[in-house]
């Protein structure tokens, strides 16, 4: 019997990473790219997957939407404010401008040789992981490093 995704033990990185990409969608704008990815704020048919959008100035956003969709389930968002606020100091690079919009401007370097690169894969991780975390904030209670317990 063929096992199936879900009930393999391991999977190879080339297999996984081909998995993840199959379902994201990548716009190409004059100022910006965009990348849409599988991931809905709730069960609403109309509702639009997430997008994030990386800028020519090399910032990378969730354009504003994580904290529209909270806003729109829970109305009021000003008691959880400060949970958030507490929640992307302790994950550093990943800031909130203009009360709405998480945005990544700095990114760590690598060197590999002689060469310098920055690591974008981190900071997606790390943005990832916040907008996760807030887009359930009112269910959640944060330990001391401001993970979810």
């Amino acid at each position: 019997m063929k096992r199936g995704f879900m009930t393999e033990k391991h999977i190879s990185a080339e297999k996984l990473k081909s998995l993840l990409w199959q379902n994201i969608r990548k716009d190409f704008c004059s100022d910006r790219i965009e990348l849409s990815l599988p991931f809905y704020f709730s069960t609403d048919s109309e509702n639009e997957p997430l997008r994030l959008i990386w800028k020519q100035d090399g910032s990378l956003s969730d354009g504003g939407r994580t904290l529209r969709e909270l806003k729109k389930r829970l109305e009021d968002i000003q008691p959880y404010m400060s949970k958030i606020k507490e929640l992307l100091s302790r994950y550093g690079a990943v800031v909130l401008e203009g009360e709405q919009n998480l945005v990544i401007r700095d990114f760590q370097t690598y060197k590999k040789g002689n060469e310098t690169f920055l690591n974008y894969n981190r900071e997606l991780v790390k943005l990832l992981q916040i907008i996760t975390i807030i887009s359930i904030i009112d269910a959640v209670t944060l330990e001391k490093r401001g993970e979810p317990v």
